[in-house]
């Protein structure tokens, strides 16, 4: 029997996680997008075992408390040995293990990417849930550009799916953090603090802070909204005393990033009060929702930001052996698109549009030369947006109203080998023009 991380046995799924086909048809434009964009930039692909130790998540406090109370545990009697594992919940700490039994060796910076499904029972722990995740990480680069890099990249997938209106919220935990620890001294009251805000309780939040000293700063800068570096940089200016000295250089890298996302015109929401369900979070932050507002987890196309201090914590709790000749940190910083919302949201977008016409490409005569054709079309057409489908059978007449236009294909009987029995609202001499000669 399954338990959850506190011992409690877990109920039996009631609840279908299947994709359907149109939930597949648009997992795989997903995918390819991000395939594609991972490769321009040099990312290669790994993928991580399902199962995974249980220590590399409870240990390392990559996981919310929450979150680890969801996990999907059991012991693993292979080779007796009586381990308990897990199925896996995040990506981040098993590709950070990889790296580190596999590759570091080889090259301390690596630049990697995934498409994974992760599983975490519900809050009431009657199902499990899993969900698809299509991520990167980029391992051993400290640079302002690699923050950048990530930030680009996740949006510019997104604006290809057509998200127009989507929206990036960026953050920067580490500041808060020390902030609420420079103003507030019981741990306890710190920790409650840094809950409430997690939340959004902001009268709690307000309450906390009632008589601090510079409490007005913290609750200025969780409140108040920003879209440009100049904001940043006015914001900033209330924290200049001496004892947030610390945190100059994360404001001056924010305000670098903030000013790279302003020159590439990428539009952004500067929000201190999002501080995500992941607490190893060491730099910026950012959160991608389809328009702009952040109104639930349900709503989050994709999430990332930097983790400078997880993969040095992992070779320790690995016990590898170079483990004490390392550098003292190894930088990374990464983000994963949620395929399921993201599916959910381009499924919303679609019932308000007009499906593009399907295309039948009937190969009436079969042999390699007129398959050849037939396929090439299929591409071609794929290329310019529109559906088709390959068929061997023969078409009924009366079907062709079905589809936006019906090619058949022969190489021997057509001089460019293909010609179109039916088209309704696709204009075949437009679509001529762009196909041509396919002839041998």
């Amino acid at each position: 029997m399954p338990y959850s991380i506190t011992g409690e046995p877990m109920k039996k799924n009631t609840r279908s996680n299947d994709l359907s086909i149109q939930d597949v048809s648009l997992f795989r434009s997903i995918e390819n997008t991000f395939l594609k964009r991972c490769r321009q930039f040099g990312y290669k692909e790994v993928k991580t075992g399902t199962i995974q130790p249980l220590h590399i998540y409870t240990a390392l406090g990559t996981l919310s408390s929450n979150r680890l109370r969801r996990m999907y545990s059991f012991l693993d009697w292979d080779g007796w040995s009586g381990e308990r594992v897990v199925l896996k919940p995040d990506s981040s700490p098993s590709i950070v293990r990889f790296y580190a039994e596999n590759l570091f060796d080889h090259h301390q910076k690596q630049k990697l990417f995934y498409v994974e499904n992760h599983f975490e029972w519900s809050d009431t722990g009657e199902n499990i849930s899993e969900r698809w995740q299509c991520g990167l990480e980029n391992i051993g680069d400290a640079s302002v550009i690699s923050d950048v890099e990530a930030i680009f990249i996740a949006q510019d997938i997104l604006d290809e799916l057509g998200f127009n209106n989507r929206h990036i919220f960026l953050s920067y935990p580490a500041i808060i953090r020390h902030l609420v620890q420079t103003l507030v001294f019981s741990k306890d009251k710190q920790l409650q603090l840094l809950d409430d805000i997690k939340k959004q309780r902001f009268d709690q939040v307000k309450s906390m802070l009632s008589g601090v000293d510079k409490g007005s700063i913290l609750i200025n800068l969780l409140e108040i909204k920003g879209n440009t570096v100049n904001y940043l940089k006015n914001v900033f200016q209330l924290l200049h005393s001496p004892e947030f000295k610390t945190i100059t250089q994360d404001m001056e890298r924010l305000l670098v990033v903030s000013d790279h996302l302003d020159r590439m015109q990428c539009s952004y929401t500067l929000d201190f009060s999002l501080i995500g369900n992941l607490d190893y979070y060491t730099g910026i932050q950012f959160q991608i929702f389809s328009e702009g507002s952040r109104k639930s987890n349900a709503d989050i196309l994709c999430a990332g930001g930097r983790y400078d201090q997880l993969a040095l914590e992992m070779f320790r709790l690995l016990n590898i052996q170079n483990s004490t000749n390392l550098p003292t940190n190894i930088p990374a910083v990464g983000f994963a698109l949620y395929a399921k919302n993201v599916i959910r949201q381009l499924l919303i977008s679609k019932q308000k549009q007009e499906e593009p016409p399907h295309i039948l490409i009937y190969i009436s005569q079969l042999a390699s030369e007129s398959i050849s054709i037939g396929q090439l079309l299929s591409d071609i057409l794929a290329d310019m947006g529109f559906s088709s489908t390959l068929t061997f059978n023969p078409i009924e007449q009366d079907t062709y109203s079905q589809y936006g236009a019906v090619i058949e294909v022969d190489h021997e009987r057509f001089q460019s080998g293909y010609q179109f029995l039916h088209e309704q609202s696709i204009n075949k001499y437009i679509l001529n023009s762009i196909l041509g000669d396919n002839h041998g």
